[in-house]
């Protein structure tokens, strides 16, 4: 009963997105966990619903969790929970978490966070609820010191007829812009707050913010040595990059059995031409013969927001079986410093049934991003209404709409109804609660209603006469 009354909870909406100029349509309803408090060692049990509210399907989508620890946000365990989902519009997904919590971890608050990435790695949603974690056992800690992980690149700046260089610190988000193939420090100040010595190493992955050609393009890892009780240090990796483009530099710290203690990540740019695909919005999962194919696709241009990149081709292919059906492309003036929508539109020479849809972002022989993902006719377990109400499969509903899923049923509705509907369709129009009765009514008690109703229309209309009559006295 508990988990049934989570799934049909409505809780707080969490997005994010990539930018201003664009907004993912995915969303979380309710985060829950069976305990709020945990002893270390102990499986960590949760539950979270994902909804796709927005007119189109979603593909491609990965879902992660990962228990956060709130003194220095510091990232304790990440795990995939869900990878290459596709959501038809109003689907309701349950996602559900079960993972043991490290047991050399330090006893504190910590958040378990749920996030959905789009398939080119784009954090489209969040949510997160507090829980505590006990151990006494443990004393050895590491945390992140207040810099946590961040860069330091060298900044070039024109003085009249003089150049000057200086070494500037980048932290969080932000991410200034470092030349290509230029050297930087990618740094992480740690901290052992505990009573031990600790022998520490580092792992370094350097990855593509917004790209689905490549994930972790690089690994460095290195040993740090030994940290005394309350002395801080600065570990410091030199390294460069000539690719332009945004990217994560993420950095953990472990001890010497490999168990993570501490880590965090950094935003870096490397100037230069360079775009990528934000997002894709296919306006339908599968299309019929003679219907409007039409899809929206989010770019944007150089990272630095100084290059200039003129010129540019957006490449749409639609493949069938390995072979190019339909190939579209457009030429964009100049590539845009913040998102921008492209449109595709045209009407589709054949049934569409299974495809790839297949875009590229580029200029002249270089490609900058690809998109790529298998679409087919989505069908899904349970959506939600736009007023809230939650529709399972395999359920008749009497709201005067007869949906492919209830002429196979042999549903009320679908009485009369000689032609299969060509689509489902859950939500046609919303329905009241007492609607929700999926048992066929006889003829015998339709007639029964009817009549009640008379009965009662009949009996106001005598007490209206009454009523008038004694007024006149």
């Amino acid at each position: 009963m508990k988990c049934k009354a989570f799934i049909l909870a409505i809780g707080v909406l969490l997005t994010f997105s990539a930018a201003t100029a664009t907004s993912f349509d995915i969303s979380f309803r309710g985060l829950e966990v069976d305990e709020p408090v945990y002893n270390a060692g102990e499986t960590l049990e949760g539950r979270a619903n994902i909804l796709n509210h927005g007119d189109g399907p979603q593909v491609g989508l990965n879902v992660y969790a990962f228990l956060q620890r709130e003194s220095d946000n510091s990232v304790v365990f990440e795990t995939v929970l869900e990878e290459d989902i596709d959501l038809a519009s109003r689907e309701l997904r349950l996602v559900e978490i079960e993972e043991e919590i490290p047991s050399d971890i330090p006893e504190g608050e910590y958040e378990l966070i749920y996030r959905v990435e789009s398939s080119s790695g784009i954090p489209v949603a969040f949510i997160q609820e507090e829980v505590y974690i006990e151990n006494e056992e443990v004393t050895d800690v590491v945390e992140l010191g207040s810099s946590g992980v961040y860069l330091v690149y060298e900044q070039i700046i024109t003085q009249g007829d003089s150049v000057v260089t200086r070494r500037q610190p980048s932290y969080g988000t932000h991410g200034e812009t470092v030349l290509p193939g230029s050297e930087f420090d990618i740094r992480a100040e740690i901290v052992n707050p505990g009573d031990s010595s600790v022998e520490l190493s580092a792992e370094t992955k350097i990855r593509p913010t917004y790209s689905t050609k490549d994930k972790d393009i690089r690994e460095f890892e290195e040993q740090i040595g030994s940290l005394d009780p309350g002395e801080e240090k600065v570990y410091t990796l030199e390294t460069s990059m000539n690719q332009p483009g945004t990217y994560e530099v993420e950095t953990v710290i472990n001890n010497e059995d490999g168990d993570r203690m501490t880590g965090g990540s950094v935003r870096l740019v490397i100037g230069g031409e360079g775009g990528s695909i934000t997002e894709v919005r296919n306006y339908e999962d599968v299309y019929k013969e003679g219907e409007y194919f039409g899809s929206e696709v989010t770019i944007v241009g150089p990272a630095d927001g100084v290059s200039t990149v003129e010129n540019a081709f957006l490449n749409l292919e639609i493949l069938k079986e390995d072979e190019v059906v339909i190939s579209e492309e457009k030429t964009i003036d100049r590539l845009p410093f913040q998102p921008e929508d492209f449109e595709f539109g045209f009407e589709v020479p054949e049934d569409l049934e299974e495809y790839v849809l297949r875009i590229e972002l580029g200029k002249d022989d270089l490609v900058f991003d690809v998109y790529e993902e298998e679409y087919s006719e989505l069908i899904p377990d349970r959506v939600l209404t736009e007023d809230g109400y939650v529709r399972e499969r395999g359920e008749c509903v009497m709201d005067g709409v007869c949906t492919k899923q209830e002429y196979e049923m042999g549903c009320y509705d679908c009485r009369g109804v000689e032609e299969e509907p060509e689509k489902e369709s859950y939500f046609v129009r919303t329905f009241e609660e007492e609607d929700e009765e999926t048992e066929e009514p006889e003829e015998d008690d339709e007639y029964w209603r009817i009549g009640l109703v008379a009965a009662i229309g009949l009996i106001a209309v005598v007490l209206l006469g009454y009523k008038m009559l004694g007024d006149k006295r």
